[in-house]
């Protein structure tokens, strides 16, 4: 099928991914609360791991161990260091436009939407693995989305968009994620709503943590709210709409199979078998997944410090 010269598709060069928001005072407020949390959790982590005592013959003087003095001289003790990771955690956040849906379960007031949320845990825990931990564990956050115009007679298939947010790799603040947001920058005629490509940017994410990821260690961590909507797979003349569970299940078995995988599902899950996502998904199901997200990276920052 040739190409319709007709229909324009374009990259608006001011429209990104990552801009000013009407609604980034509120996240600041919430970003400012989940850092509280982080950061009373990561100090008593480090208090924990550090005034862990290890006798040595030097260092300050413990009086209850005098009666060693004479037989092997450990009568100091000496403040364990805490060691640096070897882990890269990559989140990868669904940017499709339902997660602007507002969260009732964790605001009543319907003024929080999923990706307020998602945007100020992560800004939070970045924030705190730099400020607190000196960027410990590597940190990567991308969004995906994908176009939800028809264009397979344009491009010969839709695009999927992956970008990379925020790393801890270089001086960046951890606040820009705040300003996270869910506009494709393809558009058609006039801007379109974005949806979630699910594991089809696996591919490109895959190659890229391949040629820039040193460490042994990769976690995975996917958030996602929605019905995999990506127009990839042609079937006889005609472009399928939805990646299939067996799509999402070969994808994820042939990219992440060295990786430890974390999948937490947001929204109405009846649209699909979560075991597809992971073998041991975390079901939020329209339910306050703010406890969950901040559960997970907590318990990572601990498994690797």
């Amino acid at each position: 099928m040739q190409p319709d010269k007709t229909a324009k598709a374009t990259v608006d060069p001011s429209k990104s991914f990552v801009h000013d928001s009407f609604g980034i005072d509120h996240r600041e407020n919430l970003e400012e609360s989940f850092y509280a949390q982080f950061e009373d959790y990561i100090l008593d982590l480090l208090t924990a791991k550090m005034t862990a005592p290890e006798m040595s013959d030097r260092g300050r003087l413990n009086p209850r161990r005098l009666w060693r003095n004479g037989i092997d001289g450990n009568i100091f003790d000496k403040p364990c260091d805490v060691p640096s990771s070897d882990t890269a955690l990559v989140i990868l956040l669904d940017a499709s436009s339902s997660m602007n849906d507002k969260n009732q379960s964790f605001d009543p007031s319907w003024r929080t939407s999923n990706l307020d949320l998602s945007a100020a845990i992560c800004s939070a825990f970045a924030r705190a693995n730099k400020e607190l931990c000196g960027n410990a564990i590597r940190l990567e956050v991308f969004l995906k989305t994908s176009t939800s115009m028809n264009l397979g007679s344009v491009l010969g298939e839709n695009p999927c968009f992956v970008t990379r947010a925020y790393t801890s790799q270089k001086d960046m603040d951890p606040k820009t994620l705040l300003k996270i947001e869910t506009s494709t920058p393809l558009k058609q005629n006039r801007e379109r709503g974005s949806s979630t490509p699910e594991y089809a940017v696996l591919p490109a994410v895959y190659q890229w943590a391949h040629d820039n990821i040193n460490e042994p260690n990769k976690v995975l961590l996917n958030l996602t709210d929605g019905e995999p909507m990506y127009c990839a797979k042609k079937v006889d003349s005609n472009y399928s709409s939805h990646l299939s569970k067996s799509d999402l299940r070969n994808l994820r078995y042939k990219y992440l199979k060295d990786w430890q995988e974390i999948c937490i599902l947001l929204g109405d899950c009846s649209w699909t078998d979560p075991f597809v996502y992971s073998d041991n998904p975390i079901i939020a199901n329209n339910q306050d997944f703010a406890p969950e997200f901040f559960s997970v990276l907590s318990n990572l920052m601990e498994e690797n410090l």
